[in-house]
């Protein structure tokens, strides 16, 4: 697939220029996304005249129109749109984690995720990739792995986000989700409780 200006706003997404302006030269962005230094400019601007990127006296920064740009569009195709399981309990991980990823999910899909997630066992195992990208980071003297984001629909009602862990305890049977929502109260749900998750479509 030939890179685009999406390649460059996820590059900077990558690095937090959602949450703060970032210095990003042309030529490192070039190299990222695999185009030209001269390819890389133009798609600045144009991702600056269209709102989505603005340079502050700090590097660059995205957008909220940007953010909202990525939620729709970073999911990479996959041939299936639904899954199916059953809630069950998992290792309590996320109520651990989820505060110190709270202000980086928040600056990405414009939510503060309850502290902890629902766990989710497949029918049928997914093969779920792309997404957006939240980069490695130091918190309070805890390693914190990357992670990515994609958006979802939780039992036909509730708004949330597959999380996929570049390290995780759990195989592509399990699903972990996030929300702004504690999901287990809101849906009524308990373990063994079926469940769809929907990923959310282009708007």
């Amino acid at each position: 697939m030939k890179p685009s200006p999406l390649d460059v706003l996820l590059f900077l997404a990558e690095n937090g220029a959602a949450a703060a302006p970032v210095r990003a030269s042309t030529t490192a962005i070039a190299k990222h996304v695999a185009a030209s230094q001269q390819t890389v400019s133009r798609w600045l601007r144009e991702l600056q005249k269209d709102g989505l990127v603005q340079r502050k006296r700090g590097g660059l920064s995205i957008t909220a129109q940007g953010l909202r740009t990525l939620t729709r569009y970073a999911v990479k195709p996959s041939s299936r749109r639904e899954f199916r399981g059953v809630v069950f309990s998992g290792f309590r991980d996320g109520a651990r984690f989820m505060p110190l990823y709270a202000p980086r999910i928040r600056a990405l899909l414009g939510y503060e995720p309850y502290a902890g997630t629902l766990n989710i066992k497949l029918e049928v195992p997914h093969t779920l990739s792309g997404g957006i990208r939240v980069a490695p980071f130091e918190m309070r003297g805890v390693q914190c792995g990357g992670v990515a984001l994609l958006p979802c629909l939780v039992g036909g009602k509730a708004r949330g986000a597959i999380v996929l862990p570049e390290r995780t305890h759990y195989g592509n049977n399990v699903l972990e989700i996030i929300a702004p929502v504690r999901l287990r109260r809101s849906l009524r749900l308990r373990n063994g409780s079926a469940i769809t998750v929907q990923l959310l479509e282009k708007e």
